[in-house]
């Protein structure tokens, strides 16, 4: 099974229909879901047990080499953004992140500082490759966009919802 087998056109659901969709397909592979949130303003996500990481790398980042983070835990997700929807402007402590695109336009805005530059416009099968202490910012640019995401602990303490540095939050969300 590959990535274009898997999904269909995103622009036919409204971000419910797509988590029931993406729900079916973990169910299919018997990938267990430990956790999803849909009330985030910019979209929603599910989060895979740490377990499923090999699985999700093999069909989603194949072209990452397993054997050199063999050991290190890692976090699958699927982030679903709305149009429109900006992720905070932020970065991570302990965590890198992968991210590839399944579906719809991306947005994507890079930075080794606070400065927020370009944005740089991604599609279906583009990856992104985030390292520690990168700041970024994810951006609907179509109907739904539908992104593969997996953190790769980069420090002894386990990264989690806790490493996000945000600067700038459209949803005002900055830690002070």
């Amino acid at each position: 099974m590959n990535k274009k087998e898997i999904f269909v056109d995103v622009e036919d659901f409204d971000k419910f229909g797509l988590r029931q969709v993406l729900r079916n397909f973990a169910n299919e592979v018997n990938w267990e879901i430990v956790e999803e949130d849909f009330d985030r303003p910019w979209g929603g996500y599910l989060k895979f047990d740490e377990k499923m990481s090999g699985d999700f790398l093999e069909l989603f980042f194949p072209d990452i080499d397993t054997s050199e983070i063999s050991g290190i835990r890692m976090c699958p997700k699927f982030l679903i953004v709305e149009k429109g929807a900006r992720l905070s402007w932020q970065y991570h402590n302990r965590r890198s992140e992968e991210w590839v695109v399944l579906g719809g336009k991306a947005g994507v805005v890079l930075s080794d500082d606070n400065t927020e530059g370009e944005m740089m416009v991604f599609e279906p099968e583009d990856r992104i490759s985030i390292k520690t202490g990168i700041r970024h910012r994810l951006v609907g640019m179509s109907n739904l966009l539908l992104v593969a995401e997996v953190w790769i602990n980069t420090h002894e303490e386990l990264s989690g919802e806790d490493d996000i540095v945000r600067i700038q939050d459209d949803y005002s969300r900055v830690r002070k």
